[in-house]
Formats: structure tokens, sequence, C-alpha cells
């Protein structure tokens, strides 16, 4: 009984890990952005036009087995989609999404993950998550900190 829960668990993050490495030449894109215009692409460009100043595919593009798409978002966050249940998703995280926030240190930008791109939603306050965002639970432990 005790090995089916942590089954489950393992399964759902192994597919969120897909999200974090589909990530990767988003995040360079953004690091690289930001050290040659020091800021994220603006809040007020569209999502699609912030994909294009940062030389990388639409956010459709960036899919896999799991993953529905990528965004890069405001202030340089990358909102990271799931498919839905019936395409093989683990239903904990079926048609939900989490953040990947970028901070900058100096000139190195490092990345936390996070159910939320504002600290105001409850699943940051340490609440359960509300609407489509992926319980923190199920985010790798190195990328939380």
């Amino acid at each position: 009984m005790i090995a089916i829960p942590q089954y489950q668990s393992y399964v759902v993050r192994a597919q969120v890990g897909e999200g974090l490495r589909l990530a990767y030449d988003v995040k360079t894109a953004i690091a690289e952005y930001y050290n040659t215009n020091g800021m994220y692409p603006p809040k007020s460009m569209s999502i699609e036009e912030r994909h294009e100043a940062l030389g990388i595919a639409a956010s459709t593009e960036f899919r896999g087995k799991y993953v529905r798409g990528i965004e890069v978002m405001s202030w340089g966050s990358l909102k990271v989609q799931f498919l839905e249940e019936v395409d093989g998703v683990n239903a904990l995280i079926a048609n939900k999404t989490f953040y990947l926030i970028p901070t900058d240190n100096d000139g190195s930008i490092s990345w936390q993950c996070a159910c939320a791109y504002r600290d105001s939603r409850p699943c940051r306050g340490g609440e359960s998550p509300t609407g489509d965002r992926v319980d923190e639970q199920f985010l790798p432990p190195s990328c939380l900190d």
C-alpha cells in the first residue's frame, strides 16, 4: 500500500522533469537577453513577441510527451503547461502549470520552480494550489530553493 503513492509521486516528478529539460534552451535565451539588454522581455510585449525577441520558437513548439508548451511570461518567468490526462499525463498534473522564475545574481541568472509566478498566490503561501497550478510537492526540490 505504501509503494503505490511513492511510485505515483515518482511518475509525476519524472513527467515534470520533462518540462525542466524542455525549458533549458529558453532559460539560456532569457539569460542572454537579460545580459545584453539589462532587463527581461517587457510586459508590453505579447508572448509571441517575447519569443521572437529571444530568438526562440513559438510556445507550442516546446512540446514533449507530457508538456503542451512553454511560454515566456513577463519579468522573464516561464510557464510550463502540461497536456491532458488522455495524452498519458498523470492526473495530478494533467492540464496544470508550473513556473520557472529568474533572479539576477549580479549578472548570473538563477532559476526557481514555483506553482505560481506571484507570491500572493495561495500555493506560494504554503496552501494547496488552486486552479491549474501543480502542487509544489511534485516540483524537484533542487529548483524550489
